[in-house]
């Protein structure tokens, strides 16, 4: 499952998400189980060294289709986004071609609401930069 979709489905319309993710359940995909909770995040600083920084609320979920199962974990509580990553990754090594292809033009169809957060936070972080440039000696 690509890194990128994890990531972006966090900035998807919950309505879209969660009517995505009755269509998925038409298909056959059962949930098996979802929780959320809370993991350790960890960083390295710059010495290499790892250190906490603090809990992270997570949502996972785990799904069956037919005979193959799948997992998913997403940042925040939403067990549906979770729940759509675990049937992309119950089926993404099959011959489920078509299934393939509906989840990840799904994703691709919304992708835009991820790319416009970067954007808006690429302007936000350019905003804060100094331009040393218009700083006069004095």
């Amino acid at each position: 499952m690509s890194e990128t979709y994890s990531i972006a489905i966090n900035f998807f319309p919950d309505e879209a998400v969660r009517n995505f993710k009755e269509e998925l359940e038409r298909f056959g995909f059962k949930e098996e189980k979802s929780r959320t909770g809370m993991i350790m995040g960890k960083v390295k600083d710059c010495f290499d060294s790892e250190f906490y920084i603090g809990e992270i609320l997570v949502s996972e979920t785990y799904v069956s289709f037919k005979d193959k199962k799948g997992y998913g974990i997403t940042t925040g509580y939403s067990t549906d986004r979770s729940f759509i990553l675990a049937c992309l990754d119950a089926i993404e090594d099959t011959e489920e071609i078509e299934l393939i292809k509906i989840i990840k033009e799904w994703f691709n169809s919304n992708i835009h609401y991820y790319q416009e957060n970067v954007e808006k936070e690429k302007k936000m972080f350019a905003s804060t930069k100094v331009n040393f440039g218009l700083m006069v000696e004095g």
